[in-house]
C-alpha cells in the first residue's frame, strides 16, 4: 500500500505545552485549530503495519531560518495529526525547502520487517 498526498497548509511546529490557571496543560487554540484541519486531510490513510514517511515540507521562508521551525518539532505535528498510532512508523525520510506557496507532500509507504 502507498499512500501520496500534497497538502496545502503552513505546516506548524509543535508548540511547547501551556498549564492554565486551573493547572491543566495543553496546547493553544491556534494550534489545536491547524492540527485538526491536518487530520482532516489525512482522514482516510489507514495502513495496516510498519510504514516509512517521506515528506516535504515548503514554506515561504529560508528553510535554516529559525521562523521556519525545527525539522523534528515539524515532523511532530506531523505525526500527531496521523489518524493511526505513530509508533508504526519505522522510517522517515524528510526535506525542509522554500516555496512561494507552503504545502507538504506526504508519502506513506507500508513496509515488510
Amino acid at each position: 500500500m502507498e499512500f501520496h498526498r500534497i497538502i496545502h497548509i503552513d505546516l506548524q511546529p509543535m508548540p511547547r505545552p501551556r498549564v492554565n490557571r486551573r493547572g491543566g496543560v495543553g496546547f493553544p487554540a491556534r494550534y489545536r485549530t491547524h492540527l485538526a484541519q491536518l487530520r482532516e486531510h489525512l482522514a482516510q490513510l489507514t495502513p495496516m503495519g510498519a510504514v516509512a514517511l517521506q515528506v516535504v515540507i515548503a514554506k515561504k521562508r529560508n528553510p535554516a531560518a529559525r521562523s521556519f521551525g525545527d525539522l523534528d518539532n515539524l515532523l511532530k505535528t506531523l505525526l500527531e495529526a496521523l489518524p493511526f498510532d505513530d509508533s508504526l512508523v519505522v522510517e522517515i525520510y524528510a526535506v525542509k525547502r522554500y516555496s512561494l506557496v507552503p504545502y507538504i507532500t506526504l508519502t506513506v509507504r507500508e513496509v515488510k520487517l
